[in-house]
């Protein structure tokens, strides 16, 4: 089983059929990277299948509008997650150079460095994503992260953390 549900099968599909139909639109590539790697999240049988794919997707975005974050935010968790993370860096290097002030870039490059037990730096990230955007519904990384990483720091904890 690849797919978490019917419902995210379809997804992909539909985003596929979309893609086959207008291959030159980015937001397309990169819904259907982003969709690829939330199934691989899962971590069901089959995850590294579909993070392959999420990673070709996200190529394929980048190709079509280099100069967006997202597809580079989503190929970097995409790499952390396939235990590539030294690939994942520069990743999100380019990504920050992309949108330096970006709450959602902050957010991420936090989690990056969440990932890499870098906890100082994740919380720094982590509060510069919050005073730009303090909403747990659309902003919700830095919420959960920043308790992490002290608990982390205090506690001494270790090993990647996902959601």
């Amino acid at each position: 089983m690849l797919f978490r549900s019917e419902l995210g099968r379809r997804q992909v599909a539909a985003l596929e059929a979309a893609a086959a139909a207008e291959p030159s639109n980015f937001e397309t590539a990169y819904e259907l990277g982003e969709a690829l790697r939330l199934q691989s999240f899962v971590g069901q049988p089959g995850y590294e299948l579909l993070g392959e794919r999420a990673l070709s997707w996200f190529q394929t975005a980048i190709a079509l509008n280099p100069y967006s974050p997202l597809p580079e935010l989503g190929r970097g968790m995409c790499l952390h997650w396939l235990k590539r993370a030294a690939e994942a860096g520069p990743a999100f290097e380019r990504a920050r150079r992309l949108d330096p002030n970006g709450y959602f870039t902050l957010a991420r490059v936090g989690w990056h460095e969440f990932q890499l037990e870098r906890y100082e730096a994740a919380i720094a990230l982590l509060y510069q994503s919050l005073n730009l955007y303090h909403d747990t519904n659309h902003n919700p990384l830095p919420f959960f992260y920043i308790d992490r990483a002290r608990q982390r720091m205090t506690n001494g904890g270790s090993g990647p953390v996902w959601r």
